[in-house]
C-alpha cells in the first residue's frame, strides 16, 4: 500500500511516496505556499494522483511541518495569557538573564517576550520544594484574571505555579476555572507540558506551546479535511517531532504538543541520514541539508542521531528532547550583496519561495546562490525539477553582474564564483564549530549531502573541511520527506523528583517510571494504540549533589535491585567522556526521569539495487567554472548510472530533485543502493 511523505521546506514541497507492492518510490516537488502550507500539500497531491497514485488506497500520510517555526520566526503566534505566584511576574522579563549582543556592548538587547507584560497575571498560592500547600490557592485572583482573559479575547493562557511540577492541584484547579469562566480559550498547565524541575525552562516551554497551538490547530484542522476532500482518507496521518519521532494528527490537535513541532522539519533528513548510515554500514555521519532558505547539519554518531534535552529556536529557550540539530542562513535563495565598504556579504537573507531567486522568473530581482549556480553552468535551465521549471539564464547573469560583479569591477563568472565559494566557506565553518561543540571529530565523518541544492555544494564543503568522501541519497532533494517514511511513533515524558541514589531503591525509581508509563499508556490508548504496542525506553538526569546541570543515563530495568549502583556507576564513567573526570567519591543525586514511549512502525528500508546495463546514455556536455578555472565536464543522468560505474569530475549528475555537481579532482561511483559516493582522489 502507498505510504506519503510530506516535507515543506522555505522553497519547495517535497513528496515521496513509497508503494511496498511494488517497493518503488516515486518523488514530486511543488513551490511552496508560505502563505498557507496546506495549498501546497494539496497541490501535490493533485500531481501524483495525476501521475497515477489512487488516494484511496493510501495507507499512510507522514508529514513534517515548519508551521510553528514559522509563526515563531514572524511573531505570529496566538495573543496569550500567562498566570503565575504572586510576587513572580518578573521571571517573564528575567528570563536566564541572557542578552543579544556583545556583553559589553550597549546595543544588547533582550529577546521580544512572547506575552505583554499587562497580561501576565500573578495568583496568591504558593506551594514549597516538598509539594506541600504553603499559600492556598486565591480562587478570586483567578477568577479576575478570567474576566481579563475574556474581556481581551485571549486566545491561550499559561499557567506556571512555583515548585507545580511537585503537586499539581494548584495549576489544575486554576485550569477548571478558566476554562469554564472562558469557554474556547486554550489553557495549558506546565505540569502537564514540562513538569521539571527550574522555573524558567518549565515556563518558557510553556508559553511557547501555549504561543504556538492554536496555529498549529488550525492549520492541521485545514489540512485534515483538504486531505478527505482529496481522496485521502486514511485514518493513519501523522506529523514530525523535533525528537525524530512521530505523532498523530489527533495528538497534536488534543493539545499540549505544540512545542514538540519546533524541529519538525529537519528533524526527518536527520532521520533518513541514520537509516542510510546503518544500510551502509556507516557509524558516523554529518548531514547538510540544505534547501532554498537554509542549511540544517546535524550529527550522526556510531548510527544514532545526536539529541539534546534543550535549546534555542529562534533564539527562544526550549527544553524538550529534540534532534541536535544547527540551522544557518545558507541556501539556495541566499542573497548576496556588495556593502557600501566594497565587502561581499552573502546571506542570511533569503529570497524565498516568492519571488525567490532571479532564474526562476518569478520576480526575483536580487541575486543568490542559485543564480551563482546558473552563471556558474552547474545547473541545467533545461532540466530543472525535471524540466517542470525553466530557468531563466539571462536574467540570472543580469542580476549577479548587476548586484556583484560591477560593484566589485570583476567578471561576472569571477563574482559569481566568489559568491558560492563565500557560501560554502560559511557552511563549512559552522559544520567546524557545532562540530567542535559536539566533541565529534570531523575527519572521522562522511559528509550526507541533501536538500535541494546540498549536492551542488556538498562536494566543496567537504573539501573545505578535508573530508574526502561524500554521499549523495538516491533522493537528496527529497531527503525530508523520504526521513518521515524511516521513523516510529515516539513520545517523551519527564518528570523531576530530587534524591540522592544511595539514599533511595529500585522501588522508589520503579514507582516514578511506573507513573510515566501509565500516562504514556493511557495517552496512546487515545490515541488507538494498545499497551502491548508501547516500547518504554528509559532515562535519567543525574549529576553530582550541588551540581547546576544534569546528565541523561540509560536505565536498563528500574526493577533490578542493582539499578541504583548501576545509575551511579555509569554516571561517573558518561560524566568522565564528556568532561575529561570524575569525583567517585561524591554523592550522585537523581534529579528527573525521562521516559520515550515508542510505537514501532513499518519504515522504508534502502535495498540493493541490480547492477544491469542502462537500456540509454545520454551523456553530454557543457562548460562548468570553478576557482580552478573553466572545464569542459560530461553531465550525466543518474537514472542512467549503473551499479559501481565511475564519473571522473569535474561532471555534473542529474536527476529530477537535485544536480550533483563533481568538481576536479573528484570522482562519483553508484554503490548498491543507489547512493552516489564522490570522492577526492589526491592524484
Amino acid at each position: 500500500m502507498p505510504t506519503i511523505g510530506v516535507d515543506v521546506g522555505g522553497t519547495f514541497t517535497d513528496f515521496v511516496v513509497f508503494d511496498d507492492r511494488r517497493n518503488e518510490l516515486m518523488i514530486t516537488k511543488v513551490p511552496s505556499t508560505p502563505e498557507n502550507p496546506a495549498v501546497a500539500i494539496l497541490n501535490g497531491i493533485q500531481v501524483l494522483v495525476d501521475d497515477g497514485l489512487v488516494p484511496g488506497e493510501v495507507d499512510a500520510f507522514l508529514h513534517g511541518t515548519t508551521t510553528t517555526t514559522n509563526a515563531l520566526i514572524q511573531l505570529a503566534g496566538a495573543n496569550c495569557g500567562l498566570l503565575v505566584t504572586r510576587h513572580m511576574k518578573g521571571v517573564t522579563q528575567v528570563q536566564t538573564q541572557r542578552t543579544i549582543g556583545q556583553r559589553n556592548s550597549y546595543n544588547r538587547s533582550r529577546i521580544v517576550p512572547l506575552i505583554d507584560e499587562l497580561n501576565v497575571f500573578e495568583v496568591g498560592e504558593r506551594i514549597d520544594r516538598n509539594g506541600d500547600v504553603v499559600v492556598s490557592l486565591d480562587e478570586e485572583d483567578i477568577h479576575a484574571a478570567a474576566r481579563l482573559i475574556a474581556e481581551r479575547q485571549l486566545q491561550a493562557v499559561a499557567i506556571c505555579f512555583m515548585f507545580s511540577f511537585t503537586n499539581p492541584a494548584n495549576e489544575h484547579r486554576a485550569k477548571e476555572i478558566i476554562e469554564r469562566e472562558v469557554p474556547g480559550c486554550r489553557v495549558f498547565c506546565s505540569v502537564d507540558i514540562l513538569p521539571r524541575i527550574r522555573e524558567w525552562p518549565r515556563m518558557s516551554t510553556t508559553i511557547l506551546n501555549a504561543y504556538l497551538e492554536p496555529v498549529l490547530v488550525e492549520y492541521l484542522d485545514h489540512l485534515a479535511s483538504g486531505l478527505v476532500a482529496s481522496g485521502v482518507t486514511t485514518k493513519k496521518t501523522f506529523l514530525m517531532e523535533s525528537n525524530g519521532g512521530v505523532m498523530p494528527f489527533d495528538a497534536a490537535r488534543a493539545g499540549g504538543k505544540a512545542v514538540h513541532t519546533l524541529l519538525s522539519g529537519p528533524a526527518a533528513a536527520v532521520q533518513a541520514a541514520r537509516r542510510l548510515a546503518s544500510a551502509s554500514g556507516i557509524e558516523n555521519v554529518i548531514t547538510m541539508d540544505l534547501g532554498g532558505t537554509s542549511c540544517d547539519i546535524a550529527f550522526v554518531q556510531g548510527s544514532v542521531a545526536l539529541e539534546a534535552t534543550e535549546g534555542q529556536v529562534c533564539g527562544y529557550d526550549i527544553y524538550v528532547p529534540m534532534l541536535d540539530i544547527e540551522t544557518i542562513g545558507a541556501g539556495g535563495g541566499t542573497i548576496a550583496r556588495v556593502e557600501g565598504s566594497g565587502r561581499l556579504r552573502v546571506g542570511p537573507q533569503s529570497a524565498g519561495a516568492l519571488p525567490g531567486p532571479a532564474a526562476y522568473g518569478r520576480g526575483g530581482v536580487e541575486a543568490t546562490i542559485t543564480d551563482a549556480d546558473v552563471v556558474l553552468g552547474y545547473l541545467n535551465p533545461e532540466f530543472f525539477l525535471g524540466g517542470k521549471l525553466t530557468l531563466d539564464v539571462e536574467r540570472a547573469h543580469s542580476v549577479v553582474e548587476e548586484k556583484v560583479a560591477k560593484p566589485l569591477g570583476m567578471t561576472t563568472v569571477a563574482a559569481a564564483s566568489a559568491m558560492v565559494q563565500v557560501n560554502d566557506a560559511h557552511m563549512a565553518d559552522a559544520i567546524r564549530v557545532v562540530a567542535a561543540r559536539r566533541g565529534v571529530s570531523i575527519m572521522d565523518c562522511r559528509l550526507v549531502g541533501c536538500g535541494g541544492a546540498g549536492p551542488v555544494h556538498v562536494a566543496a564543503v567537504a573539501e573545505e573541511l578535508g573530508i574526502r568522501e561524500v554521499i549523495v541519497p538516491e533522493s537528496p532533494g527529497v531527503f525530508a520527506a523520504l526521513g518521515l517514511l524511516c521513523t516510529d511513533v515516539a513520545q517523551d515524558y519527564v518528570q523531576t523528583d530530587i534524591a540522592r541514589l544511595d539514599r533511595i531503591d529500585s522501588d522508589t525509581i520503579g514507582r516514578n517510571f511506573k507513573n510515566l508509563e501509565m500516562r504514556a499508556i493511557e495517552e496512546y490508548g487515545a490515541q488507538g494504540f494498545g499497551p502491548e504496542e508501547v516500547r518504554m525506553v528509559r532515562e535519567v538526569d543525574a549529576r553530582y549533589a550541588g551540581q547546576g546541570f544534569e546528565i541523561r543515563v540509560p536505565v536498563a530495568d528500574p526493577t533490578d535491585a542493582q539499578v541504583c549502583d548501576d545509575v551511579t556507576r555509569q554516571f561517573h564513567d558518561i560524566h568522565e567522556v564528556v568532561y575529561g573526570h570524575k569525583a567517585v567519591d561524591e554523592a550522585v543525586e537523581l534529579v528527573s526521569y525521562r521516559l520515550r514511549a515508542v510505537v514501532d512502525m513499518p519504515q522504508y528500508q534502502p535495498f540493493v539495487k541490480d547492477g544491469a546495463a542502462s537500456p540509454q546514455r545520454t551523456a553530454t556536455q557543457r562548460e562548468l567554472h570553478f576557482a580552478e578555472g573553466t572545464f569542459t565536464a560530461e553531465v550525466v543522468r543518474r537514472d542512467e548510472l549503473t551499479v559501481r560505474q565511475r564519473v571522473a569530475g569535474p561532471a555534473v549528475v542529474e536527476q529530477l530533485d537535485t544536480t550533483t555537481v563533481v568538481p576536479p579532482r573528484w570522482s562519483a561511483t553508484l554503490d548498491e543502493f543507489g547512493n552516489l559516493v564522490l570522492r577526492y582522489e589526491d592524484s
